[in-house]
């Protein structure tokens, strides 16, 4: 976990050089987490730094299986410190209504890193197997979609960046 923070605190240094700020994706669940506290535990000039979400369970952030929830414990000292954590979750009636709000607010990012992990049942973001084309597609001018997984931990309906806007 201590190489995985070093490597994201490289690229984060990099990205601030670059650009001046950096945007970086973050993938939920619970194995990533040590690395995310480690990484907080930095100096970094956190206020150019913006985190956004790989995907998010369609649940409220108080839920036990919501990523942000996650992500604002395990991040909690680079927040503090000013880093921004760009919501995906919006109360929605739909899912599919959550994620047309989420997409307006993620279009404009220049995502500098992109953290990926891989689930037990081979998902990556919210990328199941059998999931449509359509979110794959690199030609999709959305950047986050509403995705159903059945039989998937946490939460069935689920918010998904697409790989266009990952590549």
């Amino acid at each position: 976990m201590e190489a995985a923070a070093q490597r994201l605190a490289e690229a984060i240094t990099q990205a601030l050089t670059l650009r001046g700020a950096a945007c970086v994706a973050l993938s939920g669940g619970a194995t990533p987490a040590p690395a995310y506290r480690m990484l907080a535990a930095r100096h970094l000039d956190w206020r150019r730094v913006s985190f956004a979400m790989v995907d998010e369970r369609f649940v409220p952030v108080e839920h036990e299986a919501s990523n942000e929830r996650m992500l604002h414990a395990a991040l909690k000292p680079a927040l503090d410190q000013g880093a921004a954590l760009i919501p995906m979750y919006a109360p929605a009636t739909t899912h599919e209504a959550a994620a047309a709000h989420a997409d307006t607010i993620y279009a404009p990012l220049e995502i500098d890193i992109a953290l990926m992990g891989m689930g037990l049942d081979a998902h990556t973001a919210s990328w199941f197997p059998g999931l449509s084309d359509h979110v794959l597609d690199p030609a999709n001018p959305r950047s986050v979609m509403a995705v159903t997984a059945p039989g998937a931990a946490g939460a069935a309906e689920r918010l998904t960046l697409t790989f266009a806007k990952l590549a």
